[in-house]
């Protein structure tokens, strides 16, 4: 007679369980809205790059849509002074370092801390 109330009850419980999430599986998933493309195109000055006395590198946007790159990683892995490391682990991120400061440095350049 236990066992047929024990039985009884875990079976109610599964139903009202079944019942309780029959409306999440009805709810609408909002359409994705497309945003429109910024091009950015400047230098902080009116100077070319050749007299910017800065380092200054520029990725062509229309070369690396034809080209198989898979991640950042790789659109990146020519610019001078950056180094990103992908870790091939998604709960980990990417590791930055750009001219010998990054994530596990204790300092940033002019105290800003690169993150």
């Amino acid at each position: 007679m236990r066992f047929m109330q024990f039985n009884t009850l875990y079976s109610s419980m599964f139903l009202l369980s079944g019942f309780s999430m029959s409306g999440a599986a009805w709810a609408e998933v909002p359409e994705p809205v497309a945003l429109p493309t910024i091009k950015v195109e400047a230098t902080r000055t009116d100077t070319t790059y050749l007299q910017t006395p800065a380092s200054v590198f520029r990725i062509d946007a229309p070369k690396q849509d034809q080209s198989s790159q898979v991640n950042l990683t790789e659109v990146v892995k020519g610019i001078p002074s950056l180094q990103l490391h992908n870790r091939e682990n998604y709960a980990q991120d990417l590791q930055l370092s750009m001219r010998g400061f990054g994530a596990r440095s204790t300092f940033g350049v002019r105290g800003i801390r690169l993150y």
